[in-house]
C-alpha cells in the first residue's frame, strides 16, 4: 500500500493532536515545510533535540516543529520558560520564527502583518520615528483656514 503524501506539517495528524499545546499567538505563523520537517526529524533521531522548546504560560511559543518531531521520534523534549511578558510576546514569536529564513515572501509578509496587529494592540500605531500616530479621521473634510 502506498503511503499518502502530506503537503504541509499542518496536515499531519500529530499536528492536529498537539495543536492545543501551542500558544494562540503561534497559530497565524507559518511552520516549516514538510521537507524541512523531515530533515528535522532525522536530525533529532541522530543527534537528539539540540535546541529546547520555549514555553509561555505552559504553551509552546517556539519549537512547534521540534515538539512534533520529538513526539514522532520518541525523543525526550526539553523545555524552558520564556522570561518575557505579554507586551513583547508577539514580536518574540515573530522574530524566532521569521528570522530562520525558511519561508516564502508571502508567508513572511502575512506573519509580519500578524505581528504588527499584535504590537498595535499593546502600543498603538507607531511611526518610523517612534511617535504615536494621531487619529486622522477628525480632520477629514476640513480645510485649513487662513
Amino acid at each position: 500500500m502506498k503511503k499518502e503524501q502530506v503537503a504541509s506539517v499542518f496536515d499531519l495528524p500529530i499536528y492536529q493532536e498537539a495543536k492545543g499545546y501551542f500558544h494562540e499567538a503561534t497559530h497565524k505563523m507559518p511552520i516549516i515545510c514538510i521537507e524541512g520537517y523531515t530533515a528535522l526529524r532525522l536530525s533529532i533521531i541522530r543527534f537528539g533535540l539540540l535546541e529546547p522548546i520555549v514555553l509561555y504560560q505552559d504553551k509552546i511559543i517556539d519549537g512547534r516543529a521540534r515538539y512534533l518531531a520529538c513526539l514522532e521520534t520518541c525523543a525526550l523534549p526539553r523545555f524552558e520558560e520564556w522570561k518575557g511578558d505579554e507586551t513583547t510576546l508577539v514580536y518574540y514569536i515573530w522574530s524566532k520564527n521569521m528570522l530562520r529564513g525558511h519561508f516564502t515572501e508571502g508567508q513572511y509578509a502575512c506573519a509580519w502583518l500578524h505581528c504588527e496587529e499584535g504590537l498595535t494592540r499593546y502600543f498603538g500605531r507607531i511611526e518610523d520615528d517612534g511617535e504615536e500616530l494621531e487619529d486622522d479621521d477628525e480632520d477629514e473634510g476640513e480645510e485649513d483656514e487662513e
